[in-house]
């Protein structure tokens, strides 16, 4: 098998044998990427069952897209019957290894680690797929601390026909949950009794249930109760301790009923604000069981202490402050309905208000040819239509002989004619002598209109009023 090419995947070297497969290490000779390639053994290819297992082990990791989950590359048949798995290839080493080499984790590197691994099967959960063989030995560990689960091999989706036969156990006894060691039906509390049994191993570096035989190791799961973990590592906090607790119960009811409900009491418990609280008065934490409303806590309430009693008073002594009233999402929609409203009429207000002072101010004016100036000439067409104007002329005012009239457009600059001649002397006209810059200085007063003029623009002014009385009539 090593140096046989597999589609566009060469195969390097041999990283391991399994129950079902064999595990090789390769390169994709396009991408120039390490993979992952896994085959069925030889003497497992004339088996169908196995063969359809394999193949539903590549749809199902196929579906599923998580950092903490291996992914999947694809998935080539080669030769007669037999297929090959590629996947991502993942250098370091398994949780089992470490625990081998080390023993029990620090509680500051076991959290970080489960947690990891809480996402991966929450995310497989999302996506209706239950893994059914949680361990270790399915947990790789990055050299930069990251879990990625695999082996996916008995992994099932919820709603599907079971593969296995009716009686059959299915898994790793360590790991599994009662119900599934008594051949009922599994969901994903399943997983979360062998995630339980994971973290206790993490912590205390052995496995709850232990016996010299597979029957005695069945009979306790079903039966025996956990040894608490303080048991084994006396530092593990008791509000830890009692979530491991939780994860093993024996009715699928009273456990934590999805990875993220797990998550979140986990690290509410290694909270260092919640550590710190004394025992005597620490507040059970109590999180949200079944969804028919069952609730109950992680660990029981402690009895105080007598110092802590002298200082707590009764709880039935205690008055409790009323608490404040918190306005309904009803009243904010009501709130919010008013406050559009209000804005709505505002801008009402506003447009009808421009739109008045604009017909006032434009509209309303009245134009300028109704009004007409009393110095404008009138026209050809109304001197035509206007009546013969009468003898009704006031008389001119008298004028001093000694006013010189305003020059006209016709006289050259600088020349007055005199409109007023002075009286006849023998027929002969005597000029008046020619004026001084002295005598003309003073007649730079605006001029006064004469009697003729006068008349004139009374005359006019009488006419357009007459003209204009007709047009209204």
């Amino acid at each position: 098998m090593i140096g046989s090419v597999i589609g566009t995947y060469r195969v390097t070297a041999c990283l391991g044998t399994g129950g079902m497969g064999t595990v090789y290490q390769g390169v994709d000779v396009m991408l120039d990427r390490p993979v992952a390639i896994k085959v069925l053994k030889p003497e497992l290819v004339a088996n169908p069952q196995l063969i359809e297992r394999f193949r539903t082990e590549a749809v199902l990791l196929g579906k599923l897209n998580h950092p903490n989950i291996a992914t999947l590359y694809g998935f080539l048949p080669i030769g007669n019957q037999q297929f090959a798995m590629v996947m991502e290839f993942l250098p370091g080493t398994s949780l089992e290894t470490l625990l081998q080499q080390r023993g029990a984790m620090p509680l500051p590197m076991a959290v970080p680690l489960f947690s990891g691994v809480l996402d991966a099967i929450g995310h497989a959960h999302r996506q209706g797929i239950i893994h059914r063989d949680i361990k270790p030995s399915n947990v790789m560990v990055l050299p930069d601390g990251t879990p990625k689960v695999m082996d996916f091999g008995i992994a099932r989706a919820l709603g599907s026909s079971h593969q296995t036969r009716v009686g059959a156990i299915v898994g790793t006894l360590e790991y599994m949950s009662p119900e599934q060691i008594q051949g009922k039906e599994t969901d994903a509390r399943s997983d979360i009794y062998s995630l339980g049994i994971l973290l206790y191993e993490m912590l205390t570096g052995r496995v709850p249930f232990a016996a010299d035989s597979e029957y005695a190791l069945l009979q306790a799961h079903i039966q025996a109760s956990p040894p608490p973990p303080r048991v084994f590592t006396p530092d593990i906090p008791e509000i830890v301790a009692q979530v491991v607790l939780r994860a093993l119960e024996k009715d699928p009811n009273r456990r934590f009923q999805t990875a993220g409900e797990f998550k979140l009491a986990l690290v509410a418990a290694t909270t260092p604000s919640l550590a710190a609280i004394p025992s005597d008065v620490r507040v059970a934490l109590s999180l949200s069981g079944t969804s028919n409303g069952l609730t109950s806590p992680i660990c029981p309430p402690p009895s105080p202490s007598p110092a802590a009693s002298k200082m707590l008073p009764p709880f039935h002594q205690t008055a409790l402050p009323p608490s404040p009233v918190v306005a309904t999402k009803s009243s904010d929609v009501w709130l919010k309905v008013i406050a559009w409203s209000l804005a709505g009429v505002a801008a009402l207000v506003f447009v009808l208000a421009t739109l008045a002072y604009v017909w006032v101010h434009r509209g309303g004016a009245v134009p300028e040819s109704r009004t007409p100036a009393a110095s404008q000439p009138p026209s050809h067409e109304e001197a035509i239509s206007l009546p013969p104007a009468t003898n009704t002329a006031l008389p001119p005012p008298e004028r001093d002989p000694l006013e010189v009239p305003p020059p006209s457009r016709s006289d050259p600059p600088g020349v007055l004619i005199p409109d007023v001649l002075p009286p006849r002397s023998g027929g002969v006209i005597s000029p008046e002598p020619p004026s001084t810059s002295e005598e003309v200085a003073p007649k730079k007063q605006p001029p006064k209109r004469t009697g003729k003029d006068q008349s004139g623009v009374s005359e006019r002014e009488r006419r357009r009023r007459k003209a204009l009385e007709a047009l209204d009539q």
